[in-house]
């Protein structure tokens, strides 16, 4: 997507939001640029007020492109995203970055009695960035919550409910994730933790590797020896590209496309994207990020095949490209309640 913006001058406030823009647009920033970006906007709030009006601008693009999948359509679709949805989804990205690292600011999280352990959470449809103190970055995911806990032995965080990404940042301290009945366990890594409220817990790795297991006995020493990890259902060693599976027992599923991994944390990016999926997963997927509840309401539209990208929260856009390009009728019970059924005209 190639955007001309003429400013008169170049030093300007507003040439530096538009060279941060036009950087996001491209996908290519760094851990380190976005913390720098962050920094930069909070400098002085016309630095914030321009990046929100230069985000403005760039989300003329509609990224909402429903459609019926067709084979093969994974890696077309991919294709399309890096191409097509990671730019026009740079104005969210600015604006929830920006807004977000403002949210973990002194004063704005809570905090428990404790005065070292802090508790981070989002709400329906809400995303947040989180600078921990060692310099690893979580990106928390909708309606979630967490607590951290660093001591000077340990790194120790405790996810509540719902999802979240870590940056892990290098240590001799121990990085432990809980999940309900799962311990994650990474130096240097990243990964994502989806707790269900079934409480099934998910894992995916991106980098490096990590020890996931249902007990904790060997994550409390220093530098944990990831190597005498038994296969036994107890505990696994996952690495970048795996996704783990905790309910009764841990399942790994193995050497995940890149793409396929890719599709299941566009969420970092305000993105959803689907390749073939049933109307009622998407449904389910959609609705964890609006109050909104929404209701098939004939069984049969249940396995309708729907592939497409959209900004999480644009729900009422969801809707409106469903009933108009897959011939089902969207009933308005309340504001808060909504029906999808076969189309009869």
């Amino acid at each position: 997507m190639n955007r001309i913006l003429d400013f008169p001058n170049p030093n300007s406030i507003e040439q530096e939001a538009a060279g941060w823009v036009a950087r996001l647009d491209a996908g290519a920033l760094s851990s380190e640029d976005l913390r720098a970006l962050r920094r930069w906007a909070l400098q002085h709030p016309g630095h914030r007020k321009a990046l929100n009006d230069l985000a403005a601008q760039w989300d003329s693009l509609d990224v909402l492109a429903l459609r019926r999948p067709t084979e093969p359509a994974l890696r077309r679709f991919t294709r399309r995203w890096k191409v097509g949805a990671v730019a026009a989804a740079a104005a969210a990205a600015v604006v929830s970055l920006v807004v977000g690292y403002l949210m973990t600011q002194p004063g704005e999280a809570p905090r428990t009695v404790e005065a070292e352990i802090t508790t981070y959470f989002t709400a329906i449809g809400e995303q947040r960035w989180v600078d921990l103190p060692d310099g690893s970055i979580v990106r928390i995911n909708t309606n979630s919550r967490l607590q951290v806990n660093f001591s000077e032995d340990a790194r120790d965080v405790i996810l509540q409910q719902g999802e979240a990404y870590f940056e892990v940042a290098a240590s001799s301290r121990p990085f432990v994730v809980t999940a309900g009945r799962g311990y994650i366990a990474a130096l240097g890594t990243a990964f994502a933790v989806r707790l269900s409220d079934n409480n099934v817990i998910k894992v995916d790795v991106t980098e490096g590797s990590v020890v996931v297991t249902t007990t904790r006995d060997f994550m409390d020493i220093a530098e944990p020896d990831f190597s005498f990890v038994a296969e036994d259902g107890t505990s696994r060693v996952a690495n970048a590209g795996d996704v783990v599976h905790i309910g009764e027992s841990i399942d790994l599923v193995r050497s995940v496309e890149p793409i396929l991994l890719e599709r299941e944390l566009a969420w970092r990016d305000g993105m959803l994207l689907f390749d073939g999926d049933s109307l009622e997963s998407v449904i389910a997927e959609v609705s964890r990020y609006t109050s909104v509840e929404i209701v098939i309401a004939e069984p049969t539209l249940r396995d309708l095949k729907i592939g497409g990208y959209f900004r999480t929260g644009d729900t009422d856009i969801l809707l409106s490209t469903l009933e108009s390009s897959f011939a089902v009728e969207v009933d308005y019970i309340r504001p808060d309640l909504v029906y999808i059924r076969q189309a009869t005209r």
